[in-house]
């Protein structure tokens, strides 16, 4: 105790150093922090950084932490992701550096409660308190981290303080003035899996925002029953949330060409939009279209009402800048993308690693599609701004991709996502419960889940080499297996009618299974990702699916079949840690089948892995659900980044 005592006094009375300059570095060589007391020029500064980057994260562990510089000594500490360093003169004590480190580290942990790169982030001043706090013009001023924690408090009161006034004013000059309500018009494209996102992104709005009031018009494919749509659209009506469904066109048909069936139908629903939005303008403010991924035609509509257009982006911050380099590419030189279509692997800035070619969409792959991948990027380019289902902490290197590759800078990104709608019920069937108390009877974590989605599907063959590695693993399985439509027509999968099973599976395949897994058609996909006997999910990684299982912690063997899905897989397992690989390059297009016949011996590799208890996929997804269920909160980055986009959004009228 006396020997603490005689070492407080000593940090307190004796610390007389200047400090030239501190710096925060992540393992990355990204800058977090910086606070120069010595003057340097700008030039200056970033040569500085730049030095001190390379010549730091390239040391050993086991070196000391003193690095001799230009005449004066850097003093730094690694703190988990980060490196806290101090410049100072050649004469001063570097041991008191690394306590002053230490104190600043301790306050920052006291405050943040454990603190990390996210922390300091999104919450950059407050470091740049803190540390002024500590010092003042390069020298120690504070050294008591009780008193530093309590003037910290007492400005946090005073913003929170501020706030409540700043609000009270608002309402006030609300009441006063019977605000008109800011109206946006969302276009969902068709499909149930847009447009229950984009529902649920307007619903997210307007809980943060009463001021907003929103209409949401849907498209549908003729000739379709479109009473689910119906469905779940008028359970989203509210006062400030209207649902409209736009006249069927008849005259245009459902084709195996995905695109060219998708852009018909939007094209002849631009006359209903117009009608639409003109007696929506002549009830309120219009400030903006949201126009999702597949309907930036619409924009063109928008330019007439003389309002901007932000792109709802329903995949990953990666694909998305994925697409817009090559696009980029595209249009400097068609014939140069072809070549370097034809190498290996390409570097694209939203990847921290090559991408290899034949995980890229089939839209940038195929010749023929070329028109349409340069009409679909240039719609993107011509948006305000393009809001992404996705989150800094899940995607950190792509979001910032977008600062650093020129081709991006200057296109608003707003990564406000999770958004998923987690509440939906499951159909009230007989099969639904059913698959849920069989679930109520497993161990934890001891299920593989393997669902493609609403339109995933096989032909008997592939059928056949799943069920041979799942009886050649002997594990636990609920798989939900659906049939395909027609060859070469484009359509959602069905289920198979009981009595077709047993031509599709392996002869005695289903009693041989019986007392470890449940064949099924439709699945409760929400349900039975929550539920905690599933310990893994064999999917074909559309990105809401994906979403949905970081948000309930459950580890993916990745089985893409098309659209983004192969660049969806690359990115869960090369990226981020946070798949396994079944396949990334399978593919199964409605014109052309599958390209390869995915083998047994494989598919078994994927499911062991996947259920591996103690994988450090595991691990890291686990670490990232946590992190999906606080972003959204008041203070986390996609909480923040949704308040920019409503300023923008009220700031149009």
């Amino acid at each position: 105790m006396k020997l603490k005592l005689v070492f407080t006094l000593y940090f307190v009375l004796e610390i007389h150093m200047y400090i030239h300059f501190v710096l925060l570095i992540s393992r990355q060589g990204k800058v977090r922090l910086t606070k120069w007391y010595s003057p340097y020029t700008q030039k200056e500064r970033s040569k500085v950084i730049r030095e001190l980057s390379g010549v730091i994260l390239s040391r050993a562990p086991k070196l000391c932490n003193f690095v001799e510089w230009r005449g004066h000594k850097v003093v730094y500490k690694r703190y988990a992701s980060l490196y806290f360093c101090m410049c100072i003169d050649d004469t001063d004590n570097e041991l008191e550096v690394l306590e002053m480190i230490h104190h600043f580290v301790e306050i920052l942990d006291r405050y943040f409660g454990s603190v990390c790169e996210l922390d300091l982030i999104f919450n950059f001043h407050k470091a740049y308190y803190i540390l002024d706090e500590l010092l003042i013009a390069g020298e120690l001023q504070e050294s008591s981290k009780k008193t530093v924690a309590r003037l910290i408090a007492a400005q946090d009161s005073l913003v929170e303080t501020a706030k409540e006034e700043a609000s009270s004013l608002s309402n006030i000059i609300a009441q006063a003035t019977k605000m008109t309500k800011v109206e946006v018009v969302f276009i969902p494209s068709p499909g149930l899996g847009h447009l229950t996102s984009t529902l649920e992104f307007a619903k997210l709005l307007i809980n943060r925002d009463n001021r907003l009031s929103i209409t949401v018009l849907v498209i549908k494919f003729p000739n379709t029953g479109g009473e689910t749509i119906k469905t779940i659209s008028s359970s989203f009506d509210s006062e400030n949330l209207h649902v409209i469904n736009l006249p069927d066109c008849a005259h245009v048909s459902s084709t195996s060409d995905v695109g060219n069936s998708v852009n018909t139908l939007i094209e002849t629903q631009k006359s209903n939009v117009k009608e639409v939005v003109s007696n929506i303008t002549a009830k309120g403010k219009l400030a903006v279209f949201v126009v999702d991924m597949f309907c930036t035609t619409m924009i063109d509509v928008a330019n007439e009402f003389g309002v901007p257009s932000l792109v709802y982006f329903t995949s990953s911050v990666a694909f998305l800048g994925l697409i817009l380099h090559l696009h980029t590419l595209l249009e400097d030189n068609s014939e140069a993308l072809r070549l370097s279509l034809k190498q290996d692997e390409l570097d694209i800035p939203c990847f921290a690693n090559p991408v290899p070619t034949n995980t890229l969409p089939t839209l940038v792959l195929r010749k023929e599609w070329e028109s349409s991948f340069f009409n679909y990027g240039g719609g993107l380019k011509k948006a305000n701004g393009i809001i992404v289902n996705s989150f800094h902490e899940l995607e950190p290197h792509a979001i910032n991709s977008f600062l650093e590759d020129p081709g991006l800078r200057g296109l608003p990104v707003y990564p406000v996502g999770p958004v998923l709608n987690l509440e939906t019920k499951p159909k009230e069937t007989v099969d639904s419960d059913n698959i849920i108390k069989w679930l109520d009877d497993q161990p934890p974590s001891s299920v593989v889940f393997i669902c493609f989605g609403s339109v995933g599907a096989f032909d008997k063959d592939q059928v056949r080499e799943i069920a041979c590695a799942i009886e050649k693993c002997g594990t636990r399985f609920l798989w939900s297996l659906r049939k395909p439509p027609p060859n070469g027509t484009m359509g959602p999968a069905s289920d198979y009618p009981l009595s077709d099973l047993a031509a599709v599976l392996p002869e005695g395949f289903l009693d041989r299974t019986a007392e470890i897994g449940k064949v099924i058609g439709w699945a409760p996909q929400v349900q039975v990702l929550a539920h905690p006997a599933t310990g893994g999910f064999v999917s074909h990684c559309g990105w809401n699916s994906t979403l949905e299982s970081i948000h309930y912690g459950v580890p993916i063997a990745t089985w893409p079949l098309f659209a983004d899905q192969q660049t969806n897989a690359l990115e869960l397992v090369s990226e981020l840690k946070m798949g396994v690989e079944i396949a990334l390059d399978y593919r199964m297009e409605y014109d052309v089948g599958r390209d390869y016949l995915l083998t047994a011996d494989k598919i078994e590799k994927g499911i062991r892995n996947v259920l591996d208890k103690n994988g450090e996929v595991r691990k890291k997804v686990k670490d990232i659900s946590e992190q999906s269920r606080k972003t959204s909160l008041e203070g986390g980055s996609s909480y923040t980044c949704l308040g920019r986009l409503i300023d923008y959004i009220v700031n149009q009228v």
